[in-house]
């Protein structure tokens, strides 16, 4: 149990210690009695032996002086200021909440590293070293113990309680936290059991952790299967998940996800304990550039493992869920990643069915690349334009035309507005270039360096690709790297 064989404060307002008292319960000081004894048997003594007075007094008045002194030079037993008060948060870190293993489980329980919070009364200077926190749901405290002193209104110490999910209680319980520490220096040191209130924002973190934290530990897509549209990079997903933990799981479209599809149709899928449960929904790659490998034949969505979150899938495992997830806010601040819902790993055969089918819902093809040779960037401050000659380098022989839309809401676009909207249709070459000339207005009569601007605006690249009696339409994002002509990025640098 907390605090035992340690002393407690009852609260945090806990009176400051005193000289310790000894023997009986008026509360007379051990050096009084002893004085009080001695002084009794002297005078006893002092009728029968009238010899002995002089050195019986003496003798009494010498021990008084030591027993006074000994109760002098004993150190009080250090305790908070009254008034003291204890806070306890969520975060601020950049850690994550766990590791993770070659498989993208948690290769541990999850660590909250949190902050306690002290506010102590003006005027008031004492060491404290915050050994660690004990409650229901902890199993230990992570890390060095952290020291700090109350010489300051407030001071925050950083914890890292390591949870045990399996006992964490809910928010509405209430439950009690203490906060053990050394209040003290040297040897004039107590440990001390403190509570600690925790309000709901602390343990819906620490809530929130563990069911995302199961979900990744429990949850796996064991089948999937996939039918991919004819004419565009849409495609319906089936897939069996399987919970083989204790507390019902979601895996649900969820805003949180990303990065490869976006969910067109398909509902949560609440997963039983212990069970299977299938469901259906329908994807939408919205560009290609990260199924596709490049022209030189990069190897594509290089995600290893691969987890749902990639075609907008998350979960969540515990009790108390959330119908669904398109509208769940996760609890603010730090840890937003882990503290969100989370992808399921793919197991190794339903991974492969998952990459096989983006790669034809993306027609099998490379990613379009922009190339631009040096010298091929021309820039006229007097007329504030900025010109591109480059070439489009797309898959030989798979691509019937190419369009290009530039895109005005690009943060480059402050710099270098497009003076384009679209190019094309375009046929590339039978080596799969196409060459373009793309015009750009200098806003800034110093740019700098690119690198410290949102550089030239990217657009968007559609390919019409034939596949039999259908013509599949794709779409990529194209980047203008000026750094690909370095004396064009010298000139930009070299402006005065």
């Amino acid at each position: 149990m907390d605090g035992v064989g340690e002393p407690e404060l009852e609260g945090v307002s806990a009176t400051s210690g005193s000289a310790e008292t000894i023997g009986a319960d008026d509360g007379e000081p051990a050096s009084a009695r002893v004085t009080t004894w001695l002084r009794d048997r002297a005078r006893d003594r002092a009728r029968r032996h009238p010899l002995v007075t002089a050195a019986a007094g003496i003798l009494v008045a010498a021990l008084a002086v030591t027993a006074s002194a000994l109760a002098l030079r004993q150190p009080e037993s250090p305790v908070l200021p009254p008034g003291t008060v204890l806070t306890l948060d969520a975060g601020p870190s950049d850690d994550p909440l766990w590791i993770t293993d070659g498989q993208g489980r948690p290769a541990g329980p999850p660590v909250l590293t949190s902050t306690l919070g002290v506010i102590a009364p003006a005027r008031t200077r004492i060491p404290l070293v915050v050994t660690g926190i004990s409650g229901p749901g902890v199993l230990r405290d992570q890390g060095p113990p952290a020291t700090a002193v109350t010489g300051a209104t407030r001071l925050a110490a950083e914890i890292h309680p390591v949870l045990d999910c399996d006992r964490l209680p809910p928010a509405s319980a209430a439950p009690a936290y203490r906060v053990r520490l050394l209040v003290g220096s040297g040897a004039v040191q107590a440990a001390r059991s403190v509570p600690v209130p925790v309000a709901g924002g602390w343990v819906e973190s620490a809530q929130q952790a563990c069911r995302a934290w199961r979900a990744r530990r429990d949850l796996t897509v064991t089948a999937l299967s996939a039918r991919v549209d004819p004419v565009s990079s849409r495609l319906v997903v089936d897939a069996t998940v399987r919970n083989a933990g204790a507390e019902q799981a979601l895996l649900a479209p969820a805003p949180s996800a990303c990065c490869l599809a976006a969910v067109e149709s398909g509902g949560p899928l609440p997963v039983p304990a212990r069970s299977d449960a299938s469901g259906r929904w329908s994807l939408w790659l919205p560009t290609c550039d990260t199924v596709s490998g490049s022209v030189g034949g990069a190897a594509p969505v290089a995600v290893d493992p691969l987890l749902s979150d990639q075609i907008g899938l998350a979960a969540l495992a515990g009790p108390a869920l959330p119908a669904d997830l398109t509208a769940y806010t996760p609890p603010s601040g730090p840890f937003v990643e882990q503290l969100n819902p989370l992808g399921v790993v793919l197991a190794r055969d339903a991974a492969a069915a998952l990459t096989e089918a983006l790669r034809r819902a993306c027609g099998g093809l490379s990613s379009p690349v922009l190339l631009i040779s040096p010298g091929s960037v021309r820039i006229d401050l007097a007329a504030h334009r900025l010109t591109v000659d480059a070439v489009l380098d797309v898959s030989p022989g798979l691509v019937r035309s190419v369009r290009l839309t530039s895109e005005v809401d690009d943060a480059g676009a402050q710099d270098f507005p497009p003076i384009w909207t679209r190019v094309g249709p375009l046929t590339p070459d039978r080596s799969g270039q196409v060459p373009l000339r793309l015009g750009y207005r200098i806003t800034s009569r110093m740019p700098g360096c690119l690198e410290y601007h949102g550089g030239v605006p990217g657009f968007d690249i559609t390919l019409e690709v034939p596949e039999g009696a259908t013509i599949r339409t794709l779409h990529y994002r194209g980047v203008v790297a000026i750094e690909q002509d370095p004396s064009a990025v010298a000139r930009f640098c070299a402006t005065p």
